[in-house]
């Protein structure tokens, strides 16, 4: 009887999350990095191989999951939001689970999802590989807590394999949160030899292995491994650590009144703070959950740099519920519990708040305004009116003016206009700037544009020498058209070889 009471609360979450979101998945864009990924899902979808035949410069899960939707409920952003909030609602079921095993109240449980779901999904309404790590961190952090929970059962290496095998999904989906989570196996490992449970480690082992060595046979055999450690080096390493990583602002260094840098602070300290305060009550009451703590630390030092802006915060913040719903679990007081309520209001306030009205993705209209339909039958979405009437005008035209195995070039970083327009870049690169096309990448890009001559290029707005070469190679080969929404667009110039 427990159990049929306990499945159907799971169906509840599952269902009440799913519906109480679906309003914000279907509405807003992003059209260089959710364009990244619905462009990745397709050329997968078309038999093309990541790394080898296309540039993506995250590890590969987010691509593929986008592939996944497009397989089961057709090609269009819808199809891939449809997928991100399946996801959502699966993960608020794991995070029920783990409240419920910490033995908090059911109406604090639903508070602590509330946030959650302010802070992650809303935020951030498709398969991001950010939000996608940060899920799949919460279901190993699920399986991790069962695991010390009931250290005696059978299950446990069950578990602890389950746990390996997300790990792994994490570093197929982030590269930073990846490295972050295979650190914290390392220290789980330590943990359970310290315990005396040194055959538990081979089944966390084995999870990881598992999931790391078909990614490996697939590097392999489509010969990928070179493009694939390429990329990962000069995107990740050499450009957003070394080269950019200490260029950003942070909420220390931004010019603003007192009170308002104050609580900018507090809000970007926030998980990292909650996770010290979960350690210390952990350690206090010489809890085996000391690990979890660890490993949202771990998490936040990977995700908030190289970049300290909202984006990179709202789902450090999504996780850090794990830790305030640790520290309820330990404190005895109810003077603590009812501060513990009092910063879960106010964070569930702030995220609501800031998820529907203000800017969608810093640079977008607010998820609020966005009531226009976008037209192609690729999109099923809603935008704000202008959005709409230029993404529209823009599709319409590139549909108009080329055919269905026509190339056109996007000079900028809108890839989304590829998968509207059922087109493919004429070269391994979807998105042009400079980090990312330079060097050799310059020199294979425009070899690509000779040789494959697309009819048009969207430029994303005046060229100001992001790229000289490229800029120079567009005005040489074609001719100005039209401006669309801040895009120009050039038509290739008649009987004239590219240069």
């Amino acid at each position: 009887m427990r159990h049929i009471i306990q499945f159907k609360t799971q169906l509840f979450i599952f269902f009440t999350t799913f519906a109480l979101l679906f309003h914000a998945f279907i509405r807003g864009y992003n059209p260089q990095d959710e364009g990244w990924v619905l462009y990745g899902g397709m050329r997968i979808l078309n038999g093309a191989l990541p790394y080898l035949d296309f540039q993506y410069l995250y590890t590969p899960l987010s691509a593929l999951l986008s592939a996944f939707s497009f397989s089961i409920f057709g090609e269009s952003i819808l199809s891939e939001r449809i997928l991100a909030l399946i996801f959502a609602s699966i993960t608020s079921v794991f995070l029920f689970n783990i409240f419920s095993i910490l033995r908090i109240k059911p109406i604090i449980s639903i508070l602590m999802l509330a946030t959650f779901a302010t802070w992650g999904p809303l935020f951030t309404n498709y398969l991001s590989p950010a939000i996608i790590a940060i899920e799949l961190s919460i279901m190993y952090i699920y399986f991790l807590i069962r695991t010390f929970n009931s250290p005696k059962s059978k299950s446990n290496n069950i578990y602890l394999f389950l746990a390996g095998c997300i790990a792994s999904l994490v570093l197929l989906t982030k590269q930073n949160f990846g490295a972050s989570i295979l650190l914290h196996e390392i220290i789980v490992a330590i943990y359970l030899f310290k315990v005396g449970s040194k055959r538990k480690i081979m089944f966390l082992l084995r999870g990881t292995l598992f999931i790391l060595g078909v990614f490996s046979l697939y590097l392999i055999l489509s010969n990928s491994i070179r493009p694939f450690f390429h990329e990962m080096y000069s995107f990740l390493i050499l450009d957003a650590i070394i080269s950019d990583g200490f260029k950003y602002q942070t909420p220390f260094s931004f010019p603003a009144p007192l009170l308002y840098k104050t609580a900018k602070i507090a809000l970007y300290t926030a998980p990292i703070v909650t996770s010290f305060m979960a350690l210390f009550f952990a350690l206090r009451n010489k809890s085996q959950l000391v690990l979890i703590p660890i490993f949202l630390i771990f998490i936040y030092l990977a995700g908030i740099q190289p970049v300290m802006d909202t984006i990179h915060l709202s789902p450090l913040i999504a996780l850090s519920v794990i830790n305030l719903g640790l520290i309820t679990s330990f404190t005895k007081t109810t003077r603590s519990k009812r501060i513990i309520y009092g910063i879960l209001l106010v964070l569930f306030f702030v995220g609501g708040y800031s998820g529907i009205f203000r800017s969608y993705f810093k640079w977008f209209a607010p998820l609020y305004v966005s009531n226009t339909v976008l037209d192609s039958p690729r999109a099923k979405i809603l935008l704000e009116k202008n959005d709409a009437r230029t993404i529209n005008q823009t599709i319409e035209y590139i549909s108009s003016h080329t055919q269905k195995n026509d190339y056109f070039f996007n000079y900028g970083m809108t890839p989304l206009f590829y998968f509207l327009a059922d087109r493919i870049s004429p070269s391994r690169f979807n998105t042009i700037e400079t980090r990312n096309v330079q060097g050799q990448n310059l020199e294979i890009l425009l070899q690509d544009l000779i040789i494959n001559k697309p009819s048009l290029i969207v430029a994303d707005g005046p060229f100001v020498e992001i790229n000289p070469r490229i800029e120079s190679f567009i005005l040489k080969n074609y001719t100005f058209d039209t401006t669309i929404g801040g895009r120009l667009i050039f038509k290739t110039k008649h009987n004239t070889k590219a240069k």
